[in-house]
């Protein structure tokens, strides 16, 4: 891979061309911004107060000619928000005209559907030669550290190990450390989990919940999520070896986090707190698990309790009476996991 072409040139993808351009002569990268002023204050080295400094990036040419970018592109990077995918496809196709690999770094449903980008591009790109593969980055990681060069921690889930192996080749004289897991469904899985694990917390402190109890309710939602995993033919540990699980672990509890403040206001202000958020990913997430369980009858009292709080006419003392009605079920390890 020498021709890198990166869509969207905000912080993100400033950060990963930066990183990308440690590989110094071996690449040679693209980034296309949908702003004039962008591409002219990169051009004219103006001063970029998020990373503090003026950017001079190795290798790197800037345009808003979304054409030009990909022309002769190796691997096509998305650093755009998700909601604005569908300005993006199909159309992009049509510049495409060599094999690629496309890789994205957000996180979230495709518009309009109840599957990750990445899950649902790979549906659609299925018959297309051109496309060799569509991979997915998750994790936590901060900008401002990937573009110092600091220590951070991802995985990239693909379905093509040795296209895989070329896009981790290019970061590896960097500190963006990626391991690579080719379940593509358990990532997706897991990556929506991530976001549950921060809602439910804020919805549980929110009703004043223990964190002892808080604990056992995402540990229940752990163990449903690890029914549709089973379902659809992920693997169940891939919660535990993916850099998902720092996440879940770090920022479960981190009332800065958004997905946790969104949480927390539903329950003290009511539903009307969904409607001066624009951060979908909850949304997204929690509309994975239920569409995937009524396709396939699973059950899921914990999800359908959060998806009552959520997206029905239902208080918190009420969806609470539910969810105690429920039965408890019977569960052992080997209902999620398959015989070694």
């Amino acid at each position: 891979m020498k021709n890198i072409a990166i869509i969207g040139f905000k912080e993100k993808g400033m950060s990963i061309a930066k990183a990308l351009s440690l590989n110094h002569n071996s690449v040679q990268i693209k980034a296309y911004s949908s702003t004039e002023k962008t591409t002219v204050n990169y051009k004219n080295h103006k001063f970029n107060p998020f990373f503090n400094e003026s950017l001079e990036i190795e290798n790197l040419e800037v345009s808003s000619n979304i054409e030009k970018t990909l022309k002769d592109a190796d691997l096509i990077l998305f650093t755009v928000d998700n909601s604005k995918l569908e300005d993006y496809f199909p159309i992009i196709f049509k510049y495409i005209k060599k094999e690629v690999t496309l890789l994205f770094f957000e996180k979230g449903n495709f518009p309009g559907t109840y599957r990750n980008v990445q899950n649902h591009l790979l549906e659609i790109t299925k018959d297309n030669p051109l496309i060799k593969d569509v991979m997915l980055i998750s994790g936590s990681y901060n900008l401002k550290s990937l573009y110092q060069n600091n220590l951070q921690v991802v995985t990239l889930s693909a379905s093509n190990k040795k296209e895989a192996l070329k896009v981790r080749e290019l970061f590896k004289r960097t500190n963006f450390r990626i391991y690579i897991s080719l379940d593509v469904i358990g990532i997706e899985i897991y990556s929506n989990l991530a976001e549950m694990a921060q809602l439910i917390a804020g919805m549980s402190q929110g009703m004043e919940f223990s964190r002892v109890t808080t604990a056992a309710i995402i540990g229940r939602t752990i163990c449903e999520a690890g029914k549709i995993t089973k379902v659809l033919g992920g693997q169940y540990d891939s919660l535990i070896s993916s850099a998902i699980f720092p996440s879940v672990l770090l920022h479960t509890f981190d009332e800065t986090k958004i997905n946790f403040q969104i949480g927390l206001d539903v329950i003290r202000k009511g539903k009307r707190a969904l409607g001066i958020t624009k951060h979908k990913s909850p949304f997204d997430a929690l509309l994975f698990f239920v569409e995937q369980a009524k396709i396939y009858n699973i059950k899921l009292p914990m999800l359908n309790t959060i998806y009552g709080l959520l997206q029905k006419e239902i208080s918190p003392k009420s969806a609470l009476d539910e969810f105690i009605k429920t039965d408890v079920p019977f569960e052992a390890i080997h209902d999620f996991m398959e015989e070694k």
